[in-house]
């Protein structure tokens, strides 16, 4: 009995759980990235409306933005608030890239470390059905098609079209569009890092 009970003790410290400082310093780092997104968000009521203008900085960096993300310019020819907007949507940017930065590096090293078996066909299913859905929110914000060509309506021929004529507009908008951009940049690397995973696991099954 005891020889059982120190082989299933043996089998439990080789079995590979996961570090817990690993996990809490990168848990950290992502609740850091949300609460920065959080904050951006509402930023679009305090900010001046002329801030470009009031600010070097901001204005630098606006410019810097706009050769890399089409949505900037876009949303600042349709918003009545360009200077505002513009730099609202830049700024909106920098969580969104933290997140996949975080993520590209968390997600292979925790999935290779700490998941020995495949997936459930469930979840497999599951990562598959959204990442389009995702993709359509990120892609969306990027080019800011919802908002340049509209959104059409489920029911009849109609489009929307937003204004961004408000402050509330602008954040309800774009802290949507944003904050699914987020999920798409959280769900690329996981997607990857399971399907490498998968290959692997697959060829190395005993």
């Amino acid at each position: 009995m005891s020889d059982l009970l120190n082989s299933q003790g043996a089998q439990e410290q080789e079995a590979p759980y996961p570090n817990t400082k690993f996990i809490k310093f990168f848990g950290r780092l992502y609740a850091a990235v949300f609460a920065l997104f959080a904050i951006t968000a509402l930023s679009v009521f305090v900010l001046p409306e002329n801030i470009l203008d009031a600010s070097t900085a901001c204005a630098d960096f606006v410019k810097f933005m706009k050769r890399f993300f089409p949505n900037i310019a876009a949303i600042g020819k349709i918003s009545p608030h360009t200077q505002l907007a513009e730099f609202y949507v830049a700024a909106l940017w920098v969580p969104i890239l933290m997140v996949f930065a975080l993520s590209c590096v968390y997600y292979p090293i925790a999935v290779f470390l700490y998941e020995k078996e495949l997936p459930a066909v469930k979840t497999q299913l599951i990562m598959l059905i959204g990442i389009p859905f995702i993709y359509w929110l990120l892609n969306n914000y990027f080019y800011a098609d919802f908002a340049v060509n509209g959104i059409p309506h489920r029911v009849g021929s109609g489009r929307t079209f937003p204004t961004f004529a408000s402050r509330e507009s602008l954040f309800g908008w774009l802290s949507f569009f944003g904050g699914g951009s987020m999920f798409f940049g959280m769900s690329v690397p996981i997607l990857f890092s399971n399907i490498v995973h998968w290959i692997y696991l697959s060829r190395n099954k005993s």
